[in-house]
Parts: C-alpha cells; structure tokens; sequence
C-alpha cells in the first residue's frame, strides 16, 4: 500500500551499479550472471543495443497481439526492433514486464516490480531468455524476448457472467490463461478461508480527536498465519480481483511488507494493471468508501493506472498508512493522542498524528463464519 507522489524513488531502490568483473565480461562480449554460483556465459549483443541475429527480423507490419503489450508505443517500438529496454531504464513500461516475469514465476525477490531495470532485473530477464532457446542471453528485452513475453498472455474470451456469485469455476476460467502460476504454486503455499464478513477496527484523527473508520476487506493476506481469504459474497469479477491482489502480497519483496502504504498501493497498482489488461471491472468504483471511485485514468486514449489516485484511496482506507514516507503507524500508545510508529529500520517512536491518518487495531478483527476452502482440486490443465 502505497502513498504519495507518483515518481519513482531511486532512494533504496534496484539502481545498484555493476561489479568490474561483470563489466569486463561485458566488454570482452560475454555476458556473466550475477550469481557466482551458476556460472554461465554467452554471447551478448552489444553494438547495436538489439537482439539482432535471434530470428528474422520482424516486419513493421507486425503487431503485438496480447493485451497486456499490444497498443503500447514502448512494446511496439521493442517489437520493431527500434527499441531496446535494458538495464538502466525506468518507467511503468519497466513495471508491467517485472510484473509479467513475475506472474510467469520469475522472482524477483529483492525489490520486485518497482519500475526500475537494475541488476535484479536485468538477471531476471537472463534466466528467462536461458529458460527459452534460442534467445540470446543479455538481459535486455528486445523484439525476441518480448514476442516470446507476448506469446505467454494471449487473448481470450471470457464466457461466465462477472456479476454472479463467484464460483471456482468461474475464477479459473478468469485466471489460468495467464496465472497458473498463482494457482499451481502460490495458493497452495497458504490455507485458504471463505468468510461472510470480516470487521478490522480502525480510528482516523480528525485533527481534534478520533472517529471510528471500520475496514470490511473483500480479501486478506495474513502472513503470520499463513493464510489467505475471501469474502463469500464476491462476484466472479471481484473474486478473480481478490485472488491476484492477494497472491500478488504473497510475492513482494520484504523491504516493502512491512511498509502499509508501499505494500498496498503496490498491490493496487499491479492487481489494477492486470484487470485493465484482462478487460474486467476493477478494484475501486463508486460503491468505494474513499473520495476515489476510480484509480484508472485516460491518457491518449489509453487506460493507465493512475498512482496518485491510487496512494489517495489507501491512505484513506487502509490502517498504519502512513503521511511519512518509509513509516507505518503500529498503535495509539498510552497517551491516546499519540502514534506509536515503526520507521523503515524496524526502530519506533512515537508521535502526534497527521489529520487523516488511521490506526488500526489487528488484535480486536473479528471473523463471521470463517470456513476453510478445499482448493485440493484447483488446476490450470
């Protein structure tokens, strides 16, 4: 759960530089993973920056044809081999191919899905093109790559109705053509709990005192217990939604678990990415109970996630965000117009709170027919 401006903060982030030795393996034009435990070399195609050589060229008639590629410039530019995206480069183009690396089962365990091409990356991408020969392995996303990335997420038709009642049926049906890997491999890893209602106690400081600003999830991800759970009331559309937002906290990187506005708005973010590629409804609309009813946004014609909106709604809904960046608010303390907080080192301290901020109370949740669910059966064949 994220919150504040939208830029990309370099500050922590996945932009460390390159060791010599894996410069000069660059240079002599071998290319070296980062693991010097799985040694591999091969050739790297360095002038020009592109995955010339890999197949024929692509025609400039050609498209991208999944809908998580096609209609952007950036993808399309790849896929034309006018483009490159590589180590160093930053941008939601960066975003959307960490989040399809990691839906495939790629991890990227260290800073997950920031926006940022670093190191971690740039080795993600080489296990991937070692994982399908005859790619060249160089870390880069060129037009090769990226039609073998545009090969995994096809178009397809959805035949159940998104308003009815969800079934298991029905979020298989949404969910295997591009995430048998959160079914095969994540869910299992967790007990998975339908329940009818599910209240977490939350205050908000107005600025002069507390009001109650109770929180009604749709879905949890409760790590200490290793579970997972889902209203039982959810449409098909909302229960597909529940699935990938919360399989999508299973994923992300520790440094930002334990930060409720980053945690958050990353969900958001990448849960909203999914469902606007997928052509379903998403996750914040008018029946929302934040000033957003909508974290989508038009932009030439296109529909983006827009992440201001998106931090707005968290930090309006969720408990222990934060108006301090890197900070989650953990309690009130004994003196009840005071934060008990924990900064991004694991220290705490207290403080006053910022209007607006919410304190959650985790140790007063309470459950109405909390069942666990059989997913045994659950396969993407």
């Amino acid at each position: 759960m994220m919150k504040s401006s939208a830029r990309i903060s370099k500050s922590g982030s996945n932009t460390k530089t390159r060791s010599p030795g894996f410069k000069k393996k660059e240079q002599s034009g071998f290319f070296a993973q980062n693991d010097p435990g799985k040694p591999f070399f091969g050739p790297a195609t360095l002038q020009p920056k592109l995955e010339i050589g890999q197949q024929d060229e692509p025609h400039e008639s050609e498209t991208l044809k999944s809908p998580r590629l096609k209609n952007n410039k950036r993808f399309q530019a790849v896929f034309e081999n006018k483009s490159v995206i590589e180590y160093g480069d930053q941008g939601p183009e960066v975003r959307r191919i960490q989040q399809m690396l990691i839906d495939l089962g790629y991890s990227l365990p260290e800073y997950g899905a920031d926006g940022i091409f670093g190191p971690e990356t740039e080795q993600t991408v080489v296990n991937f093109q070692a994982d399908h020969p005859p790619l060249i392995i160089d870390g880069r996303v060129g037009f090769a790559t990226i039609r073998v990335i545009d090969d995994y997420f096809p178009s397809f038709e959805i035949t159940a109705d998104l308003s009815e009642a969800w079934t298991i049926g029905c979020v298989l049906e949404i969910m295997c053509p591009w995430n048998s890997h959160i079914i095969e491999n994540i869910l299992p890893g967790f007990t998975i709990y339908m329940f009818d209602d599910f209240e977490i106690p939350q205050k908000e400081w107005t600025g002069s005192g507390w009001v109650d600003n109770p929180m009604h999830p749709r879905a949890y991800h409760w790590p200490a217990m290793n579970e997972i759970g889902f209203r039982s009331d959810l449409s098909c559309n909302e229960a597909a939604i529940g699935f990938y937002h919360e399989a999508w906290h299973a994923q992300q990187p520790p440094r930002i678990t334990h930060v409720t506005l980053d945690r958050e708005v990353d969900a958001f973010i990448q849960t909203e990415q999914w469902s606007i590629d997928i052509g379903i409804a998403g996750q914040v609309n008018e029946s929302s109970n934040s000033d957003v009813k909508s974290i989508r946004s038009e932009n030439n014609g296109q529909t983006e996630v827009d992440e201001e909106l998106t931090r707005q709604h968290v930090s309006q809904r969720y408990g222990g965000a934060s108006e301090i960046p890197g900070e989650t608010i953990h309690s009130k303390t004994e003196d009840k117009n005071k934060l008990r907080v924990r900064r991004a080192d694991g220290t705490f301290y207290e403080r006053y709170p910022i209007e607006g901020e919410i304190v959650p109370f985790f140790d007063e949740i309470e459950f109405t027919e909390k069942n666990e669910l059989d997913i045994g059966d659950w396969t993407c064949d």
